[in-house]
């Protein structure tokens, strides 16, 4: 998550860091929702609850403004909606795989705005894949995106014609697990209109990844490496977040191809 980041989401994410926003210091529980109050639950890929992560609510009006919590032992979290303007509810965790750190973001139940005359319950859910809700951009998923580059010098069809790239088969097959810890499984993915250039929504994790075009086998590189990283029909590669890790950022792999 993700390719472009909204204006609502850009605000979420630079409230929630500021030192200027408000800190909530209701207690998380599990209570029925109350009337100007925000309850709910973080739970990971498997259903289990995720304690100290971060919840906050963004203003939808104005820039930098909202209130954030952490989520207690048991994954619950309680926040009072300010009377002042609508709100919306994110969630996310800075989690280590691999020796990088990643940024994610939670699912939420209730991406609809509120305020503080509604009663909200917002249970989160970690997805490793699926659309963001309520995102202006159509490119928004929880996945990593692929970007794919050429060696010009050596195509394996006509340059100038990038819809053609789109017939390039990619192979991902696990190496170890996912970034939530789960068992991954192979995908089969090639790039589609109108740039042909990116993949979306691949679950983060490390990759031994192939490709071929129309039957023939390509070679690969990372292409984050460039000239320090040489081809091979096989490459081993992983997601690797961009940006930074407060404010949050794309989460990226870069291929490389030739024939």
């Amino acid at each position: 998550m993700k390719k472009t980041i909204t204006c609502f989401l850009l605000a979420a994410m630079c409230s929630a860091s500021c030192v200027s926003c408000g800190k909530n210091n209701e207690p998380a529980n599990t209570d029925e929702a109350k009337t100007g109050f925000v309850t709910g639950k973080v739970t990971n890929t498997q259903g289990q609850p995720v304690a100290n992560a971060q919840v906050y609510i963004s203003s939808t009006i104005f820039f930098n403004s909202g209130v954030q919590t952490t989520t207690d032992a048991n994954g619950n979290y309680k926040i009072a909606i300010p009377a002042v303007n609508s709100f919306r509810a994110f969630a996310r965790m800075l989690v280590q795989y691999n020796g990088h750190p990643y940024l994610v973001y939670f699912e939420p139940d209730h991406p609809q705005s509120f305020t503080y005359q509604d009663k909200v319950t917002c249970n989160f859910k970690w997805k490793l894949q699926g659309a963001v809700p309520a995102s202006s951009a159509p490119d928004d998923y929880y996945g990593g995106t692929v970007s794919i580059y050429s060696d010009a010098s050596n195509l394996p069809f006509p340059p100038g014609d990038l819809a053609v790239q789109g017939n390039i088969i990619f192979k991902f097959e696990p190496v170890g697990p996912m970034i939530d810890g789960s068992a991954g499984q192979t995908i089969t993915a090639h790039t589609a209109a109108p740039n042909y250039s990116y993949m979306y929504d691949i679950p983060v994790g490390k990759y031994k990844v192939s490709a071929t075009y129309l039957g023939q086998t390509l070679k690969l590189r990372d292409n984050r490496r460039g000239s320090n990283d040489s081809f091979g029909t096989e490459k081993v590669v992983e997601f690797i977040q961009e940006g930074s890790t407060t404010n949050g950022g794309e989460i990226r792999m870069y291929l490389e191809f030739s024939k």
